[in-house]
């Protein structure tokens, strides 16, 4: 294969991976992820821990979504059945989501916590998580530390 072949096939494979997944990047929100305020952990009402996704899902997005549910089900299973966590999985283009992603400015898969309490709501997303989409152990403890945070 002549060098201006490989050159062009390159740009090609570049191209279709760009196009292919533009989901998996992550909205940035404010410098740390935060929406700029915070609620004592004594005043949290309820925490929604909520996994963004677009139609098409690769290998990491999945993995993230499965750590998050398991985080949620197995650590903080009494928070759960008390009703002061809910775990949620939304899809990004349809449409019933419009509000929340619109609220928290979501751009891609992203995980994300959303507190509540004292007549205040505030977000804060988990973004170290996909460092290690890999790694479901250090992933896990990623979410288990945040949700920690406010449960």
């Amino acid at each position: 294969m002549s060098r201006i072949a490989k050159i062009m096939a390159a740009v090609i494979v570049v191209l279709l991976v760009a196009t292919l997944l533009p989901g998996c990047g992550t909205s940035d929100v404010g410098k740390d992820g935060d929406s700029g305020s915070e609620i004592l952990r004594s005043k949290v009402e309820k925490v929604e821990l909520v996994y963004f996704h677009p139609g098409f899902r690769c290998v990491s997005c999945n993995n993230i979504e499965k750590y998050a549910r398991e985080v949620a089900e197995n650590d903080f299973k009494e928070q759960m059945e008390e009703g002061k966590l809910e775990y949620k999985f939304l899809e990004i283009e349809d449409e019933k989501n419009r509000s929340i992603v619109d609220e928290l400015d979501v751009g891609g898969s992203s995980l994300y916590l959303v507190v509540s309490g004292g007549g205040e709501r505030t977000h804060r997303e988990i973004k170290d998580v996909w460092l290690y989409w890999d790694k479901s152990d250090d992933a896990k403890q990623i979410i288990k530390d945040d949700l920690s945070r406010y449960l």
